[in-house]
């Protein structure tokens, strides 16, 4: 007989080893923790007798779940009255409800026709949208036209198709916070494809959270797992890729290269030390000892409330600055970031620009971008290093000239914006965005 390793027993390789034990596959699940499940497991972080998921709470796909339907097993989903409520800042809110005219009755009245013509057709036929949605990537999809439909819509930016279909505030910030779930950047290309998706989602199959938590859900593919006759073990840690016909490693990269580097081919390690990690998330766990008082309390109704993103708020902030900035050095013949890549490269003058763009926080095309004009204009000039990293730059007597004339509308740019603050605001203020910034860098690790 065959025998098969999953390195992980989160939902995803629960589901691998079923799907093997069902064809004859002799399979097994080591999984490190005491407890099964990963992201998908419940447990006292707080006080005794409140549960709280460790990871994933509410699951907008697991009715529609392809998977999950084919299996004759009971999952104990419970759905809320609303999938999502999404809170505004004048005590009011946007309601996903089941019904799409329910939740058009919380845009306003100019959006409620587009929102119906762009979310219906998905909703309708979202059990056919689903198989092809979360099947796998290489097979033809069965419903093609359904599929197109979705897929042009859903390739824009998040930021540009609520601005694109909707005109009222109410939608263009539900929106924003659906499409927030897919931790991108909201001007990233496709990052709308998560919003639709959600949005479809609650309308056909709702949101539902699992009666017990979601290590419900890890038990329940456990059962049906060793009923097929595959085998869990729980606190083994693998060390080193097991014996096996078939090995599927449920884990991160990183993880499989420091338990695998040896044993795999070098043109593979080095293609999963390039591997990028996405944003991160922070998760805090609440004791209430009663509901949440919502400003909205239709809220109450809701499964899962949006606030506002942490990414999209410091994004939209900085780009008001940066026109306040850009306004004020009108005539300089430089923009607020150009200075401020000319500001650090005279700090580290002879330094390679790879410091500065760390310092910048850049990527390497972004600082060239900036730079580039900047040597065409005479304003830096480039010293050659040993490679392509190690390469500096060096501002010249006219760029001097233009720090020198631009630093002074900084200035007093900068006095008016503190100015606005009360004695010892703008330095706590600074010290938060710090704090924020190594959140960010931590979660990102």
């Amino acid at each position: 007989m065959p025998t098969a390793t999953i390195i992980g027993s989160g939902p995803n390789g629960l589901s691998a080893a079923i799907v093997l034990a069902a064809a004859r596959v002799s399979t097994t699940v080591f999984e490190r923790n005491v407890q099964i499940g990963g992201a998908c497991s419940t447990a006292e972080t707080t006080l005794p007798n409140f549960r709280q998921d460790l990871g994933s709470s509410v699951y907008p796909l697991g009715v529609a779940s392809p998977f999950f339907r084919s299996l004759p097993i009971k999952i104990p989903w419970i759905e809320p009255t609303a999938p999502c409520a999404h809170p505004l800042d004048d005590g009011t809110a946007v309601m996903l409800e089941h019904s799409i005219e329910a939740t058009v009755a919380t845009l306003d009245g100019c959006d409620r026709r587009r929102y119906r013509s762009l979310i219906e057709p998905l909703a309708s036929e979202f059990a056919k949208l689903s198989e092809d949605i979360l099947g796998p990537i290489r097979q033809v999809p069965r419903h093609r036209l359904l599929l197109a439909r979705f897929g042009l819509p859903a390739l824009l930016p998040a930021s540009a198709l609520a601005r694109h279909y909707f005109t009222g505030k109410r939608a263009q910030a539900f929106f924003a916070g659906m499409a927030t779930h897919s931790v991108l950047s909201l001007e990233a290309p496709a990052s709308a494809a998560v919003g639709l998706t959600l949005l479809a989602a609650g309308h056909a199959s709702g949101w539902p959270i699992l009666r017990g938590g979601a290590q419900t859900l890890s038990d329940a593919l456990a059962r049906y797992l060793e009923d097929l006759g595959g085998r869990i073990e729980t606190g083994h840690e693998v060390t080193q890729l097991p014996e096996a016909d078939l090995i599927l490693a449920d884990m991160t990269p990183r993880q499989l290269l420091r338990i695998a580097a040896s044993q795999l081919p070098s043109h593979y390690c080095r293609r999963l030390e390039r591997f990028r990690y996405g944003a991160g998330a922070f998760k805090v766990d609440y004791a209430l000892s009663a509901p949440i008082p919502w400003a909205a309390r239709e809220c109450s109704r809701a499964t899962t409330g949006t606030i506002p993103c942490a990414c999209t708020t410091v994004k939209k902030l900085s780009r008001l600055l940066g026109r306040i900035y850009d306004k004020a050095l009108s005539g300089t013949q430089i923009n607020i970031t150009q200075l401020s890549v000319l500001r650090c490269i005279y700090r580290r003058e002879g330094e390679p620009l790879a410091r500065v763009a760390h310092e910048l926080e850049m990527d390497r095309t972004s600082l060239y971008r900036a730079i580039n004009p900047m040597i065409r204009d005479g304003w830096i000039v480039l010293a050659a290093g040993t490679d392509a990293r190690s390469r500096s730059a060096k501002i010249t007597k006219k760029g001097m000239q233009i720090l020198a004339q631009a630093g002074k509308r900084w200035d007093g740019i900068q006095e008016r914006i503190i100015g606005n603050f009360v004695p010892k605001a703008y330095e706590a203020l600074m010290s938060e965005l710090d704090r924020l910034a190594d959140c960010a860098e931590s979660a990102s690790q």
